[in-house]
């Protein structure tokens, strides 16, 4: 598993620049029920420095 991640921040602008950001390793749970839906839960794996 990577210590981090590299993405891309969230921007609808099409067009450059594009930025990368870092963020800590993470794993998503998602469940669902009849009676409830789905839920989703984010877990991260390590704690991650500030930029």
């Amino acid at each position: 598993m990577l210590p981090n991640a590299v993405d891309f921040a969230l921007d609808l602008d099409p067009t450059p620049p594009h930025r990368f950001i870092r963020e800590p390793a993470q794993f998503m749970l998602h469940v669902w029920r009849k009676a409830e839906g789905v839920t989703s839960h984010t877990a991260f794996i390590d704690d991650h420095p500030a930029p």
